[in-house]
């Protein structure tokens, strides 16, 4: 069974401060938001050392055998790919808040939970946790023909690993500033100050997610499948099992399958996989869970036909 199949299966992967110290807060906020604009990493930025690298890796991947046909934690890239249109969703949802009234404020704020403190967290818990140690076990003491595959492996999954982290920091202050835009003693230009820099952080959380998701699908999955057996990709997976709650399970289920079926982020490729990996029960309990579990939380950002 697979990664989020075999949870699916079983049917079924901040304080707030006084009023004071709130507002003290958001011009701490602001104020360094501003400061520090000019100095924020641009994610296209790279190294001498990163084009090097993924030419490296790139030849080990054309030269090397794999240990499995097909790659079986397809549920770790679709939370992925469910947190890159998520991350867009809540960019164009927030830019229409910001357009309208003050009463799609408690709205945007739900969204904004939901895809920072429930989605992202559960991923980042996950990889945390779970994931990202197993990947540099698996990756970094396989034998490689030389030293320096292994050392291009180190370094990107090193940068993964820390741009992750931004991303951890993104959300972060994407929730403070829902905190400031929805509390009531702000004043009008300070409201709508946090409602941009909503607008930006969310933004740079939708490209490096999908910046990171791009590097996982090209290196990190095919390196996997050519150190990784199929029978030790499913034992994997009854881990994973372990660091998941059904009732959580069941609303990432819902996202992923959004975008898998979402023409601007899956394909028929991702579809037939889905179908695949996703036991019948569970595909069929979608919609009913869509209805129950997600639209309450999440349904403000369907800003297109439900697929369900």
């Amino acid at each position: 069974m697979k990664f989020h199949s075999i949870l699916v299966f079983s049917l079924i992967w901040v304080a707030r401060s006084n009023e004071n110290s709130l507002l003290q807060g958001a011009r701490n906020l602001m104020q360094a938001a501003v400061n520090k604009q000019s100095d924020e990493p641009n994610i296209c930025d790279s190294t001498e050392d990163i084009p090097q690298n993924e030419s490296i890796i790139q030849n080990y991947l054309d030269s090397t055998p794999s240990l499995a046909d097909k790659f079986f934690i397809q549920g770790w890239r679709w939370h992925h790919l469910s947190i890159v249109r998520d991350a867009k969703r809540l960019n164009q949802y927030a830019s229409i808040v910001k357009s309208g009234d003050e009463e799609d404020l408690e709205p945007l704020k739900k969204a904004v939970d939901f895809v920072f403190n429930f989605n992202l967290r559960g991923l980042a818990d996950i990889e945390d946790k779970v994931f990202f140690p197993w990947l540099r076990e698996k990756l970094l003491n396989s034998e490689y023909e030389s030293e320096e595959t292994k050392k291009a492996f180190a370094s990107m999954i090193e940068d993964v690993d820390q741009d992750r982290k931004r991303v951890k920091d993104l959300a972060s202050k994407i929730v403070s500033y829902m905190d400031l835009a929805t509390e009531n003693s702000v004043d009008q230009n300070m409201r709508r100050d946090a409602l941009d820099n909503i607008i930006t952080n969310t933004d740079a959380v939708y490209n490096l997610t999908n910046s990171i998701k791009a590097r996982e699908d090209k290196f990190l999955v095919p390196a996997l499948m050519k150190n990784v057996s199929s029978r030790e990709q499913k034992f994997f997976n009854h881990k994973v099992l372990r660091s998941l709650g059904i009732l959580q399970s069941r609303k990432y289920l819902i996202g992923m399958y959004d975008a898998v079926h979402d023409p601007d982020y899956g394909n028929e490729e991702e579809q037939t996989l889905f179908v695949e990996q996703i036991p019948l029960v569970a595909r069929m309990m979608i919609g009913s869970w869509r209805k129950s579990l997600y639209e309450p939380e999440v349904g403000m950002l369907d800003l297109s036909p439900s697929n369900s």
